[in-house]
C-alpha cells in the first residue's frame, strides 16, 4: 500500500475528533499486531472506539474485509472484559454507505459477534461515517438443558409484614 492520501488523513482527523467528542478520550490499541487509524477508550463507561478512514478502498476490497475481520476478532477480548465496542469507517462515497454498513454487520456476524446497533450519517459533502456496536453472541450448548441447570426454588408463602 502507498502513502496515505490527503483525504485519508483528513478522515483520520475527523474520526479522532468524533471519538473525543463522543467521550472516547484515551488513545489505545486494540491488539499489539493491529493498527487501525483510530483506537480510543472511554475509561469511565468502559467503551472502545475502533475506526478506519477510507479513500481508495471499497467494501469489496479483500484486504479491507480481512483487516476489519481482524479488528472484530481482536474486539472479542475487549467484549469479554465487559467493554462495549464501536467499529466505524469514514469514507467519501454517499452511495456506498449501505454497502459499508452491510460489510461491518456481516464481518461481525461471520466472526460470531453480534452487531446490536448500526447506522451511518453524512458528516459533510465529502465524509460519511458508518458504524456498528458490537456485543458478544451468547454461546448456547444444545446438549445442556438450561432448565435443569438452574433449579427453581419454590418459596413458601410469607405473611405480609414478616421477613420469613
Amino acid at each position: 500500500m502507498g502513502r496515505p492520501s490527503g483525504p485519508h488523513e483528513s478522515r483520520v482527523e475527523i474520526l479522532a475528533t468524533v471519538a473525543v467528542l463522543a467521550g472516547y478520550t484515551a488513545p489505545s490499541q486494540i491488539a499489539a499486531d493491529l493498527t487501525p487509524d483510530v483506537v480510543r477508550l472511554d475509561l469511565r463507561y468502559r467503551r472502545l472506539f475502533v475506526a478506519d478512514a477510507k479513500e481508495t478502498e471499497t467494501p469489496g476490497t479483500r484486504h479491507t474485509q480481512e483487516r476489519l475481520r481482524a479488528y472484530v476478532i481482536a474486539a472479542k477480548a475487549w467484549l469479554s472484559a465487559r467493554y462495549s465496542v464501536r467499529l466505524a469507517v469514514c469514507h467519501g462515497d454517499y452511495g456506498a454507505a449501505g454497502p459499508w454498513l452491510s460489510l461491518l454487520r456481516t464481518t461481525a456476524r461471520d466472526a460470531a459477534v453480534e452487531s446490536t446497533e448500526g447506522s451511518w450519517t453524512t458528516l459533510d459533502r465529502e465524509n460519511v461515517l458508518c458504524w456498528v456496536d458490537l456485543s458478544v453472541r451468547p454461546q448456547v450448548d444444545a446438549s445442556t438443558d438450561v432448565r435443569a441447570a438452574v433449579p427453581i426454588r419454590r418459596r413458601r408463602a410469607v405473611p405480609p409484614g414478616s421477613f420469613g
